[in-house]
């Protein structure tokens, strides 16, 4: 499985696709996974990206979340 690290935490990542990126975010208390039926029609045009915020989904968990998060 894909990550970056972003302040010593693992973050979880997908890339589908090629072309222009195409990043997909997710709201508070969700993750990327929300966006699994909504890739397929960008896939051609796009390289679609999801992301896993800290503390979300597939990412590393934190104690608390900061308010620049």
């Amino acid at each position: 499985m894909p990550y970056f690290k972003y302040n010593d935490k693992s973050c979880y990542f997908e890339e589908h696709g090629k072309g222009m990126p195409l990043l997909f975010l997710h709201g508070n208390t969700a993750s990327s996974k929300m966006f699994s039926d909504l890739v397929a029609p960008f896939v051609e045009d796009y390289k679609v990206v999801l992301i896993d915020f800290v503390g979300h989904g597939k990412s590393d968990r934190v104690e608390h979340f900061s308010t620049d998060l």
